[in-house]
């Protein structure tokens, strides 16, 4: 071969050479633009000082002052490595493939909703809404965090409803349904379907680390509840629609209520109680309390000739574990359960039950069992469980629907009926004669 071949054989191998090469730039490019497509989520910044970050690698986002942390804080309250954040596989869930989990690396501290991690953990679920802050405590006057973020879920809220207009571009939004401290409901209409729906626009400014952080914790606790919760007898939350400014809930949406019809008679009240007490049973499991259960929270819908409920308001509900107790005051006293009142060694899911109690007379007699127009004597009524049935009211309802509500409101929280229990009792079964007496089954109150 001489030179002159070689030259251009030497000039073919370069230009393939550098065909391979810039295919290679290609491909890359075009593995970045799918890898940037691949966006799971977000962390808004609530803190000037520090940006928005987007979750999209494969692993793991590292935070902390490092150089080496894909998020870097230049605090020195900030650990080398504060927390991980990343996503796993979930194979249990077809719609939603990957749970996404905090771990916290630091000795000062990783909060999530004002709950301190601890170093170490691992079984910190992140669910969009999520506060996720750094060096900071719940104390009163205690100062800000020194970092402080939304998580936001793209499998929850794509990326698509990430603004305002797109809302609209899904719903025709009509008049105002209610007014809160937080949050304005108003009537929405999905325009592919026609259904109507309650849209609950939520003002961010109102649970910003500077203000009082009691409506952002009940805020951030109403959504994770609303994305967890599918039951035909619960409201649930169909769509989510983000914006800088405000968060929207696309939520079911029944006007009437229950407590405008007064008495029913004791099948229909053997009906809504069984779809109550299903509903119940389906949160217990769930880990979630509801804490303010009671006839306003509780809608009745007509489908032809049957009779639907829907539980809502999840403004008090927590998720809590078999071992957590709750020791603040919440929900309506008129429903509250003995525990809640004393509250000496904090309550439980139990406390629903209590409130089912209550709801059950109210159903079948039109009246409030315990009433007074003193808050203290109404809370003793309560406290020893000052129980009556009147015969005027009373005479034809059965003595298996009395034992229901006997065994619904008993004072020892351990002692009370479970949900599961409920729908097993003879009166919800159909069978009101296994039951001799208002007192079977039912410990002893002293």
């Amino acid at each position: 071969m001489d030179n002159q071949e070689k030259e251009k054989e030497k000039e073919i191998e370069k230009e393939n050479f550098g065909d391979v090469e810039k295919a290679e730039d290609s491909e890359s490019e075009d593995e970045n633009q799918k890898q940037q497509a691949k966006t799971w989520g977000k962390l808004h910044s609530l803190n000037p000082k520090f940006l928005d970050f987007e979750l999209n690698t494969i692993d793991k986002v590292t935070m902390g002052r490092s150089r080496k942390c894909q998020y870097r804080i230049r605090d020195k309250r900030i650990s080398s490595y504060h927390c991980e954040i990343y996503r796993i596989v979930d194979e249990s869930s077809d719609s939603k493939p990957f749970i996404i989990k905090l771990k916290d690396l630091s000795e000062n501290g990783t909060y999530v909703n004002g709950s301190l991690v601890g170093k170490g953990n691992e079984e910190v679920i992140l669910l969009h809404g999520d506060d996720i802050s750094f060096i900071y405590t719940r104390k009163p006057k205690s100062p800000p965090p020194v970092a402080n973020f939304i998580f936001k879920d793209y499998s929850i809220v794509p990326k698509d409803r990430q603004t305002e207009s797109k809302l609209y571009e899904f719903y025709d939004v009509q008049r105002v349904l209610g007014v809160g401290n937080y949050a304005t409901v108003k009537l929405g209409t999905d325009k592919k379907t026609g259904e109507k729906y309650a849209i609950k626009m939520i003002d961010k400014e109102k649970y910003v680390p500077n203000q009082t952080k009691v409506e952002r914790d009940r805020l951030m606790d109403e959504i994770n509840i609303l994305k967890k919760i599918r039951h035909p007898s619960v409201v649930s939350a169909k769509d989510i629609f983000d914006s800088p400014n405000i968060l929207y809930l696309v939520i079911d949406f029944y006007l009437i209520e229950f407590k405008e019809k007064g008495r029913y008679n004791e099948e229909e009240s053997r009906i809504v109680f069984e779809k109550i007490a299903s509903a119940i049973q389906y949160l217990h499991r769930k880990g979630i309390v509801h804490r303010d259960l009671k006839p306003e929270n509780i809608l009745l819908v007509s489908k032809d000739s049957d009779i639907d409920i829907k539980i809502v308001d999840f403004g008090l509900s927590r998720i809590i574990t078999q071992t957590d107790k709750f020791n603040t005051f919440a929900g309506t006293l008129q429903y509250l359960a003995p525990e809640v009142i004393d509250n000496k060694t904090g309550y439980g899911k139990e406390c629903d039950i209590w409130s089912c109690g209550v709801i059950l007379y109210i159903l079948l007699c039109g009246y409030m069992p315990f009433s007074s127009d003193s808050r203290p004597s109404l809370a003793r009524q309560i406290t020893r469980c000052e129980l009556d049935f009147p015969n005027e009211i009373f005479e034809d309802v059965s003595v298996a629907a009395k034992n229901l509500i006997r065994r619904c409101l008993v004072i020892d929280p351990k002692k009370r009926i479970t949900a599961d229990q409920i729908l097993e009792h003879p009166w919800i079964k159909g069978r009101p004669e296994e039951i001799q007496s208002e007192y079977q089954d039912v410990p002893d109150q002293k």
